[in-house]
């Protein structure tokens, strides 16, 4: 029997085991087969797709979409903005060395070794430094020029006609160290500044194309990447395609940085950079912390963010990371935190349903504020969050398990690291190799009290309150303890100058990015 004969149940089952290339074969010998194997399998192949900013992958793109097909499939479309660093090869092609991270006993990052190059292998890094070089100095013309904003607007155009119903944009970046190499995550990609710079032009302002979810770098595979407050300034101010994008949008995720500050007027960028020795320039001009500070607190720096966030007239999630950077003084990431949350309270965000926040230091009565400025709020996480001096985490829980579904919590500091208390304190099956321990986690939903069981069971819940003790971490391992918080440092700063900035022990250097062919 011919594979035209078969009934579509076997052949969608003959196509599960097929590669997509030999699945577009087949569909090409009969007009038959083509119905029949374009079944939900080979349609699942293209609701997704990961979209490097270079010029040859958005002209690829730009035919996919022109072809019509099945383009109209499309349904979560990645973002990626590419950062060519060279600062490693610069170093070894300079020192005559390669760089090579060593290990403590107990797996942790001990310190970077130089082990000398072989004549060739130093030939061969000299030829990789210059075509790194080229392919920035291409991708920066190519940038420059306009192009990726021009090839992406054509795209969407075409999605647009073809009824695209795309669900997802999210915008991330793939670091290159060596030519025609995997990219890294921003984890392992050094200087954070470059990666900064590129997060900014890789934040989208679409033209024309609809989607429901936007994400801005705020993913495990982002984690060293964020998008500066003062940046929100810089979009689009009247761009009617923008703002009607942000009116449609129902969710909202992203990852919110200080404005980058510098501490002297000649600092470079690529001081940040684990491979790179730093060379203090003898006649540079330190300023002092009190300018840097009144830096800081212009209220300019936040005035783009309010007024982006009212345009999602829609909104219902929305997720909110702070990473704060690494200044002379604490006081400067503070009022930069205070300045983000008290842009977010001014937003109006009366139709948010659900909100996470992260990686803020904030005191009680501000906390409050922006909770009770969301009319419609009934789910709530709050993750690696700092109570100021003074303040008390009571209050604020009791409103939330008062008014809320479900409230989620994670390491939360007043100022030292609440130890949540049976029975909302509970433990996910990853946090052990993480260095995560019992109580630090809380989780509660108001349909689970159950008042008259309570009598029964003590395990239900028979009060909302969640109670807590401040933990003083005496028998926590030196090794987990570590491993926790380089895990928050990872995710919410500051992003340090040693090889333990890039090299972290929760994830191994060999996690690089799998991008679509």
């Amino acid at each position: 029997m011919s594979l035209e004969a078969l009934p579509p149940e076997l052949v969608d089952q003959i196509v599960v085991e097929l590669p997509l290339h030999d699945i577009g074969s087949l569909r090409l010998t009969s007009r038959t087969l083509a119905s029949t194997a374009t079944q939900e399998h080979y349609k699942r192949n293209f609701y997704s797709h990961h979209l490097e900013l270079t010029e040859w992958h958005l002209r690829r793109f730009v035919a996919f979409t022109s072809g019509g097909g099945l383009a109209h499939l499309l349904r979560h479309l990645t973002v990626i903005a590419p950062v060519y660093n060279p600062l490693e090869l610069e170093a070894d092609a300079k020192y005559k060395t390669t760089s090579a991270p060593v290990w403590r006993m107990d797996g942790g990052f001990e310190k970077i070794e130089a082990i000398p190059l072989e004549h060739e292998d130093s030939m061969q890094t000299d030829l990789d430094l210059d075509i790194l070089r080229l392919q920035r100095h291409e991708h920066t013309e190519f940038v420059n020029r306009g192009e990726h904003n021009a090839l992406l607007s054509r795209a969407f155009g075409m999605l647009k006609g073809l009824d695209c119903k795309l669900h997802t944009i999210t915008a991330e970046v793939a670091v290159y160290r060596i030519p025609d190499g995997n990219p890294l995550m921003p984890l392992y990609g050094g200087g954070w500044k470059h990666i900064w710079n590129a997060a900014i032009f890789a934040s989208l302002e679409t033209s024309g194309l609809q989607a429901r979810h936007l994400n801005l770098f705020n993913s495990s595979r982002m984690l060293r990447c964020s998008i500066s407050c003062d940046k929100f300034s810089n979009l689009g101010h009247n761009s009617g395609h923008l703002d009607t994008f942000l009116g449609n949008l129902e969710s909202l995720s992203m990852s919110i940085s200080d404005k980058i500050i510098l501490a002297r007027d000649m600092d470079p960028m690529d001081l940040e950079d684990f491979s790179v020795d730093a060379e203090w320039d003898s006649h540079a001009t330190w300023r002092t912390a009190e300018e840097m500070l009144c830096e800081a607190s212009d209220e300019q720096n936040f005035e783009g963010l309010p007024e982006r966030l009212r345009k999602c007239r829609r909104l219902k999630c929305l997720e909110v990371s702070y990473f704060a950077l690494d200044y002379i003084s604490p006081d400067i990431s503070q009022v930069q935190s205070k300045g983000i949350l008290g842009a977010l309270q001014r937003s109006n965000l009366r139709t948010v349903e659900k909100l996470t926040l992260e990686g803020f230091d904030i005191s009680e009565d501000h906390l409050l504020e922006i909770i009770r400025s969301l009319p419609r709020l009934r789910n709530i996480t709050l993750h690696c969050i700092r109570m100021h001096k003074g303040g008390r985490w009571d209050i604020v829980l009791n409103h939330c398990t008062a008014t809320m579904a479900k409230v989620y919590l994670d390491s939360l500091f007043g100022p030292k690291i609440l130890h949540f208390k049976a029975p909302y304190a509970t433990r996910d099956a990853c946090d052990e190799e993480r260095g995560y321990y019992a109580g630090l986690k809380a989780r509660f939903r108001s349909d689970l009290m159950d008042f008259r069981a309570a009598a029964r069971d003590g395990e239900i819940a028979a009060s909302k309150q969640i109670e807590y003790s401040h933990y003083k971490g005496s028998e926590l391992p030196y090794a987990a303890k570590r491993s926790w918080r380089q895990d928050l440092k990872n995710h919410f700063g500051p992003p340090g100058y040693g090889g333990e900035a890039c090299l972290s022990g929760r994830l191994a250097p060999e996690q690089l990015w799998q991008l679509q062919p």
